[in-house]
């Protein structure tokens, strides 16, 4: 049974649940994964939403970068799906994810580039990440195409992560990247996380 915490706990108050999508239970999972890579570590996390696994990551100590071209989460919040959620404001993900970060008191170390993933991924330094976290477009060929640039990022001993593997495809991208690039199988977190180690 997963924890949640108590600085994640405590984070939770300042994101509705609409500005989550993600339970506690994963936020808490990162936050540890994060907690043990320390200051002086990077996570890097693919797919913003409005910042509430960055910060939990951020929280722990180690700086966050994140990734999102925030392009694709303002369609689906002016097309309706969250608009009246979220206030009734037509304010775009990227605006949200900055007010977010800055309640937290983060914006030191949650830090945001617009950017594509495979764009971000080809200027990263290989072995540069203690963490990469995936969580943008979870359509098959985007999965694959995510790990399969990303992976290179992590350092040896590192994590690779992601989340939503019950979600269309997902499973069956991860898990046959990884098989080619003969990493270890995936094991399952709380909330549909799933996460490997470089070998």
């Amino acid at each position: 049974m997963s924890t949640v915490p108590p600085a994640v706990e405590r984070l939770k108050g300042l994101f509705s649940e609409e500005r989550r999508l993600s339970q506690p239970e994963a936020a808490g999972w990162l936050h540890d994964r994060a907690q043990e890579i320390g200051p002086g570590g990077l996570c890097v996390e693919i797919g913003a939403w409005c910042g509430w696994t960055a910060c939990a990551m951020a929280l722990a100590g180690p700086t966050v970068l994140v990734v999102d071209t925030f392009m694709a989460s303002d369609r689906y919040v002016h097309e309706g799906n969250q608009l009246g959620k979220l206030g009734g404001k037509r304010e775009g993900t990227l605006d949200c994810y900055a007010l977010q970060i800055a309640a937290a008191g983060l914006g030191d170390r949650a830090v945001a580039v617009q950017a594509r993933s495979l764009e971000a991924a080809q200027a990263m330094a290989e072995e540069s990440a203690d963490l990469v976290f995936l969580d943008g477009d979870h359509s098959r060929a985007a999965v694959a195409a995510d790990v399969a640039a990303w992976h290179a990022i992590v350092k040896r001993g590192g994590i690779l992560c992601g989340h939503n593997i019950g979600i269309g495809e997902v499973q069956e991208a991860v898990a046959a990247v990884l098989a080619a690039l003969r990493w270890p199988p995936v094991e399952l977190g709380p909330d549909q996380l799933w996460w490997t180690r470089r070998p």
